[in-house]
């Protein structure tokens, strides 16, 4: 393996433009109040995440087993 290269990996992947995303969400929600609401966004989403995550897989598994029931 080579030696790994900064320009070869901004060819593979293109970069975000975190800057302009950061002043976007700074119009919409001061920085000092995201500042002090930061750990509370994240556990939130983490929660809605995990909640989606495994509602989806036990509606598979409800799925799968009420096709072979009524079958």
């Amino acid at each position: 393996m080579g030696k790994f290269n900064k320009k070869d990996a901004n060819m593979k992947f293109p970069q975000i433009p975190w800057q302009s995303l950061q002043k976007h969400w700074n119009r919409i929600i001061p920085p000092d109040h995201f500042l002090r609401k930061k750990r509370c966004i994240k556990i939130i989403q983490w929660t809605l995440v995990w909640y989606l995550v495994i509602s989806f897989i036990m509606l598979a598994i409800m799925e799968l087993f009420t096709e072979r029931n009524f079958q």
